[in-house]
């Protein structure tokens, strides 16, 4: 028997020196191709999850980044419309204002006119029978109108009448029926009158004519 050759097995067979070789060089070579194969499919399998991961995290920050703006966006809209909202009842709260002080402004206003209208007509009534006698009068004439001025004077205590005449001053009945009586038939008399900031009047002075 070679040197070369051994046997192998129980049955005294004997395989040939490079045939085993060769059995043990193939069994190595598909081992190492078996792990090669496991390296990439372990490696596939990391890249894979990697990516997943990846995937995942991206669509984590994007939905997070997403409902960040979204709360933003809301508080933003919240927050305009609450200003919006102040604005715009500040600016009816001040409308308001300026539409009840221009009817408060209006609504005196016409009182004040009618205020005003009601002292006229009242100046008018007061001064209606007395205001002719200004000018040249006679006894006659003149002590009919200061009959008028004591009647006013009783019933109107509120626009007394005074009466000037020489010296005497009189706004009692008494002392005008003093003048009254005082005046001359043949004489005339220039009267004048004046009046109050109302209107009324309230002084009668009565001279006399020298012929």
């Amino acid at each position: 028997m070679s040197k070369k050759e051994e046997f192998t097995g129980v049955d005294e067979k004997y395989i040939p020196k490079n045939e085993v070789n060769e059995k043990s060089e193939s069994k190595n070579s598909d081992k190492t191709v078996r792990n090669i194969a496991i390296g990439y499919i372990i490696f596939f399998v990391i890249l894979f999850g990697l990516i997943i991961a990846s995937i995942v995290g991206i669509g984590f920050i994007t939905f997070s980044t997403f409902n960040k703006f979204n709360s933003l966006k809301d508080n933003m809209f919240s927050e305009f419309e609450e200003k919006s909202s102040s604005m715009v009842d500040k600016f009816n709260s001040k409308e308001n204002s300026i539409d009840v002080k221009k009817n408060e402004d209006e609504i005196s206003k016409r009182e004040e006119e009618v205020l005003k209208k009601e002292k006229e007509m009242e100046a008018l009534s007061f001064n209606s029978s007395i205001k002719s006698m200004q000018g040249t009068q006679s006894k006659f004439v003149l002590s009919n109108y200061l009959d008028e001025v004591v009647t006013k004077n009783k019933i109107n205590s509120k626009h007394s009448i005074t009466v000037i005449y020489k010296e005497i001053t009189a706004s009692s009945e008494d002392d005008i029926i003093k003048i009254k009586h005082s005046l001359n038939e043949d004489n005339k008399y220039e009267v004048s009158i004046d009046y109050d900031s109302d209107g009324f009047i309230n002084k009668i002075t009565i001279k006399d004519i020298v012929k």
